[in-house]
């Protein structure tokens, strides 16, 4: 006969609170990742505008991105002052990389499907 253990009501108050500080910290990580555009002055046009390298990372965060921005004003998917072809570059690589990867995941997925139905015919 096998005995189930009680819930403790502290343990299971402890474990609502660890919940809710990994709720938290996954919030607060995933709003770290958005890419912001604040007006540009003079001094920061001096230090360099948005290439390659910052589109390849805000296409890579776009998904995190685009459910922010839904919800505030002051976020924004494309970085509007870029350096151009080299910022669309980087960005449409690193939103293809997101994409590509979400489309391979399936893809091994049918496979192992397939391999399962071959073995079970068998």
């Amino acid at each position: 006969m096998r005995q189930t253990a009680s819930a403790d009501p502290q343990t299971a108050s402890r474990r609502q609170l660890w919940l809710a500080v990994g709720v938290v910290a996954l919030c607060a990580f995933a709003a770290s990742c958005v890419a912001t555009q604040p007006p540009l002055t003079d001094a920061q046009r001096a230090l360099g505008i948005p290439g390659f390298w910052k589109g390849f990372w805000q296409g890579c965060i776009a998904p995190i991105t685009f459910f922010v921005s839904i919800f505030s004003d002051h976020v924004r998917i494309y970085a509007s002052p870029n350096s151009g072809l080299w910022y669309d570059l980087g960005f449409m690589i690193g939103i293809g990389g997101f994409s590509h990867g979400v489309h391979r995941g399936g893809a091994a997925s049918n496979r192992r499907r397939q391999r399962r139905l071959g073995e079970a015919k068998t």
